[in-house]
């Protein structure tokens, strides 16, 4: 019992991106760096492709959609309506824009 109890600590304690390979990560990290600093052109193509995901919201946490330029925030709003279903969209609007928009409040207020 104690064992099981600790193996499943240990999951617990495991990073949320285990599953994905280094290169992706890199990846997806260098998207979201570059994402601070979006004004206006084209998205990459490997963003674009984030809603079709199985583990969308995974790789999304990787780009640190907190740190967005609101131009970013805008296009990616467009990107993950329009290509995720109801109630994923619901999850993106209350994950990802809410906070952002708390944020952007506060720090403006």
């Amino acid at each position: 019992h104690e064992a099981k109890a600790a193996g499943q600590a240990a999951r617990e304690a495991e990073p949320l991106n285990q599953g994905l390979s280094p290169k992706v990560i890199q990846v997806y990290t260098d998207i979201g760096k570059w994402l601070n600093h979006y004004k206006s052109g084209k998205l990459p193509k490997a963003f674009k492709v984030i809603p079709s995901l199985t583990n969308w919201e995974e790789v999304l946490s990787l780009t640190n959609p907190l740190n967005w330029s609101p131009a970013a925030m805008y296009e990616a709003v467009n990107i993950f309506a329009s290509n995720l279903n109801p109630r994923m969209a619901q999850r993106f609007y209350n994950l990802v824009l809410l906070p952002a928009i708390r944020e952007n409040i506060a720090k403006y207020k």
